[in-house]
């Protein structure tokens, strides 16, 4: 990406303590994909912290959106997510598989349990 003197074409995602705490801590590990919001070929910049907020920001970039003067607020993106448990056993296909679920993604993963249950831990 060219940054130039008018700044870059940057935004960020709020993401709060508590959903970053949740993903690596309640229940099954979480797969999460953006559904909504990100452009597809937004490249992923860094992370920051806002203490005074307390909340994470993930940083991308992204040819289509306006240029942000330096020193400038970068704009916030809003974006949905969709989560769905991952298990360290499956391959490629069968995540696609998964993904195509959508929000029934429990029950896959039972059918799954069901077929290859002697492979899976609960």
């Amino acid at each position: 990406m060219e940054v130039t003197e008018q700044g870059r074409r940057r935004k960020k995602v709020p993401i709060s303590p508590d959903l970053l705490y949740g993903l690596f801590t309640v229940g099954p590990p979480q797969y999460v994909q953006c559904i909504e919001g990100l452009p597809e070929k937004a490249r992923f910049i860094g992370l920051s912290y806002d203490v005074q907020c307390d909340v994470y920001y993930l940083v991308f970039e992204a040819d289509e959106w306006e240029s942000v003067l330096f020193g400038h607020e970068l704009p916030i993106l809003r974006v949905v997510l969709r989560s769905f448990p991952v298990v360290s056993l499956l391959t490629r296909a069968e995540m696609m598989i998964a993904a195509a679920y959508g929000d029934d993604a429990d029950r896959w993963l039972r059918e799954w349990r069901e077929i290859r249950g002697d492979l899976v831990e609960e």
